[in-house]
């Protein structure tokens, strides 16, 4: 295809029409994408990974499993695993990755990290009774915010829901973006903008507690849950998130600039700070500790185990995620491994990131 708009004369400054082919640069790294889409092959059926540039907000990987050849599309049309659909720009329920939001609406409200509540393994709100993950196990027992966010505890983040209300972690969902577009639809990259609950819909202390844990009417993108990461990694700053770089002429010369340069600070440097810690000790000795890359500058994030409602003869259907960065002590990378139907964050989701993040850092070395 021959284009007959205009491209710049390097010799002279000026603009002119041109009859040349020209293309679209995407913000995709091609050998990040690959490595991704080869641990996706080895270590997940379904799910989806992003990887995002903390501090541009350059989308570096967009990958979806189970794949497909486009040179042969028609085979897969009718193919019940979906695999034409892109889980990483659709809307799952999130489960505790949520609790980010929950934490940061709370240190933003000034919240002592170090109030404590006992976890014997369920909290009873009403006539409902929550059980946390280890309720077989006796509970977690008496844990301060920076422990329960590393152990995941549903008990201590519905005690913080009930006591910080609906409104505050309604309010900090949407400074993270969350129910909104992140910027690439806008490059006509279709994107669901996910689902967040009205505030009339969460009467009453149980969907409080539904909400502090990331369970209910909440619907979030892989995309939206690595752009969480990145603003905690990026000081508390948000990026509008772009997956076009520009359009290049036929020797790779740009034509016009597409990218989206936008940004505005949504939490206080020290909530950013004070969630990096948790993030942390969530790898170093929490529920994300498979998540660990050890030699290649360490990593943080947030584990994350949804109950779908949905049913497998008995047993219930997980989706498992992880959200995070690295490396941890100078962040350059954020990422969202979501596995459908997994076991859980920590099991199915975790050692993805590990794999990833791994290569990651050492193609960069080997450059």
């Amino acid at each position: 295809m021959r284009d007959t708009s205009i491209s710049k004369n390097t010799d002279t400054g000026s603009w002119k029409a041109a009859d040349e082919p020209l293309s679209v640069k995407l913000t995709l790294d091609y050998h990040m994408q690959k490595l991704a889409e080869e641990v996706m092959d080895r270590m997940m059926v379904s799910g989806a990974v992003v990887v995002i540039d903390v501090l541009t907000g350059d989308i570096l990987v967009l990958a979806s499993r189970p794949g497909f050849n486009p040179a042969n599309i028609s085979e897969y049309l009718n193919d019940e695993r979906q695999p034409l659909f892109n889980r990483a720009i659709a809307g799952y329920t999130p489960g505790s990755i949520f609790k980010i939001i929950t934490t940061a609406a709370a240190l933003e409200e000034n919240f002592d990290p170090e109030v404590t509540f006992d976890c014997p393994g369920f909290i009873r709100v009403g006539e409902q009774v929550f059980k946390c993950w280890n309720y077989e196990d006796g509970g977690h027992g008496i844990l301060n915010l920076t422990e329960s966010f590393a152990q995941s505890c549903n008990s201590y983040f519905i005690h913080l829901g009930i006591q910080l209300g609906a409104e505050k972690m309604l309010d900090m969902a949407k400074k993270f973006g969350l129910g909104s577009t992140t910027g690439i639809s806008e490059q006509l990259i279709p994107e669901y903008e996910g689902m967040l609950p009205d505030i009339n819909e969460l009467i009453g202390d149980g969907n409080i507690a539904n909400l502090a844990m990331g369970q209910g009417k909440i619907l979030v993108t892989p995309v939206q849950a690595a752009g969480m990461a990145a603003i905690i990694a990026n000081g508390g700053i948000r990026h509008t998130f772009n997956i076009v770089d520009s359009i290049v002429n036929s020797e790779g010369e740009i034509v016009r600039d597409m990218k989206k340069r936008e940004w505005k600070r949504v939490i206080s440097r020290e909530t950013a700070t004070a969630l990096m810690k948790m993030m942390e000790a969530t790898v170093e000795y929490g529920t994300g500790k498979r998540a660990d890359i050890w030699g290649y500058g360490g990593s943080a994030g947030k584990t994350g185990s949804a109950e779908t409602g949905m049913f497998d003869d008995e047993r219930q259907i997980i989706h498992a995620w992880f959200t995070g960065y690295f490396p941890y002590a100078e962040p350059k990378y954020a990422m969202c491994v979501f596995v459908e139907d997994g076991t859980g964050g920590g099991t199915s989701a975790a050692p993805v990131f590990a794999e990833i993040a791994a290569r990651i850092m050492e193609w960069e070395e080997s450059r």
